[in-house]
């Protein structure tokens, strides 16, 4: 029985030595071989870089953010820092490792919408295989701890190489242990303007009435973006982008939503620039959009010369 006991302890230290060495190769591969092709790798390649204006949001901005006529128009430098699919949880973490790339932004202009502070109501989870070669920084775990299973999030801190193990679909072992790295692009990616336009024709996709309320996760994260922007010396605009009009009615409670963000702006006195309102008339175009969440490449356009026009009033020299 003892000898029984000694080789299995033998056996699960060489497993865990093997399991740390790995775990380590894995860590420095993909922290060093990026896939600029892929959004958050994308934003993680700028390094010790100055941008007067971030925009970070999730797919209301990586979809519908037109960068190049927002330079022009402001003879500003812009970076799309949204995510698509994310919540502030993930933003936060997005944020937080572009400054310790040791990039700068003046000013961080954040999309809010009613989505934003209840991700609950869509599937908006953390991309949890995306940030894994990331996994030791302090503030990546928190988000991690927050977004997971508490069991989970334990064997992954805790058990070398068992992170890369659940997602090995992504993380293959055989292409990573050969070198190497295979850019895959996302259909209709632009990696100069760090997002991408969506020119299908409108299709009307939702019709589900839903009670929007501030889920506590978001509103912490919410709260760690403000905080963090502010520690980095840089300056915040909220704004929110519309919605197709005609949806407004299956979305319940957003007035009060709207009204939250109106207030924590006033408090912070950070400027507030709303388009989501019955005035805002190229809205009511399905022409301008691809679905009832997003502009097409036409609506982008026209919403960019709009927003810039709005900004110019809130960016001080």
């Amino acid at each position: 029985m003892k000898r029984l006991l000694i080789n299995a302890l033998i056996f699960f230290s060489i497993s865990f030595v093997l399991l740390w060495l790995l775990d380590g190769y894995y860590t420095r591969y993909y922290n060093t071989r990026l896939n600029v092709c892929q959004k958050p790798d994308w934003i993680f390649s700028h390094t010790n870089q100055s941008y007067d204006l971030a925009f970070m949001g999730n797919s209301r901005v990586y979809n519908m953010l037109d960068a190049p006529q927002l330079e022009k128009k402001l003879s500003k430098t812009v970076i799309n820092i949204g995510i698509t699919g994310s919540n502030l949880s993930e933003q936060f973490l997005v944020l937080d490792q572009f400054y310790k790339k040791g990039n700068k932004a003046a000013y961080l202009v954040l999309q809010l919408d009613m989505i934003s502070f209840d991700y609950t109501k869509l599937p908006f989870k953390l991309h949890l295989p995306t940030y894994m070669n990331l996994f030791h920084d302090t503030q990546v775990q928190e988000v991690y701890k927050d977004n997971v299973p508490l069991h989970k999030f334990l064997i992954w801190k805790y058990i070398p190489f068992a992170r890369y193990m659940e997602f090995s679909n992504r993380y293959v072992l055989y292409k990573t242990v050969k070198g190497g790295f295979e850019c895959q692009q996302d259909l209709g990616y632009d990696s100069l303007r760090g997002g991408r336009y969506e020119n299908m024709p409108y299709r009307d996709n939702n019709h589900t009435c839903r009670y929007w309320t501030v889920n506590s996760t978001d509103w912490k994260y919410f709260k760690n973006i403000l905080a963090l922007a502010k520690a980095n010396n840089t300056r915040l605009i909220f704004y929110s982008a519309p919605f197709y009009s005609a949806t407004r009615r299956f979305q319940l409670n957003t007035k009060a939503i709207y009204e939250l963000i109106q207030q924590q702006a006033d408090s912070l006195k950070i400027p507030y620039i709303t388009f989501d309102v019955p005035t805002y008339t190229m809205a009511n175009d399905t022409l301008n959009f691809y679905d009832n969440n997003h502009f097409n490449e036409k609506g982008s356009r026209i919403f960019a010369a709009d927003l810039a026009d709005s900004l110019k009033k809130s960016i001080h020299e």
